[in-house]
């Protein structure tokens, strides 16, 4: 990744580069809302430590090649796949909003995109 962020800030030295995080796409805390999503307890653990992992990773990534981290973990939690059309902004495996599965939906990319243009400001 490093490369990668050398490669821009080399060809672009005056961009202002950010890194996007991921979003809470499961509960922050809790079991998960099986039967509705057909992830286990520990499956929804993992996935939430796994996203989590990543984020930092990201955010270490960043910070090191001077470019901005973009938080969108926090603001999207309580609006994963286990709430409620009309407050989730992150689909499940089966979407109840136009979106891939597992991906945010209109209402996810309002607020991503209002994470990012708040971090540019």
């Amino acid at each position: 990744m490093q490369a990668a962020l050398q490669g821009i800030a080399a060809r672009s030295p005056a961009a202002d580069v950010l890194l996007v995080g991921y979003p809470s796409i499961v509960p922050d805390d809790g079991p998960g809302c099986f039967p509705a999503v057909p992830f286990s307890p520990g499956d929804t653990q993992y996935l939430r430590e796994t996203t989590k992992l990543l984020d930092d990773m990201l955010a270490e990534q960043a910070a090191l090649a001077g470019a901005t981290y973009v938080d969108t973990y926090t603001p999207t939690i309580g609006h994963d796949i286990c709430t409620l059309p009309g407050v989730k902004w992150i689909e499940g495996l089966t979407p109840t909003a136009p979106a891939a599965p597992m991906h945010p939906n209109a209402l996810g990319m309002a607020a991503l995109s209002a994470a990012v243009v708040g971090a540019v400001g």
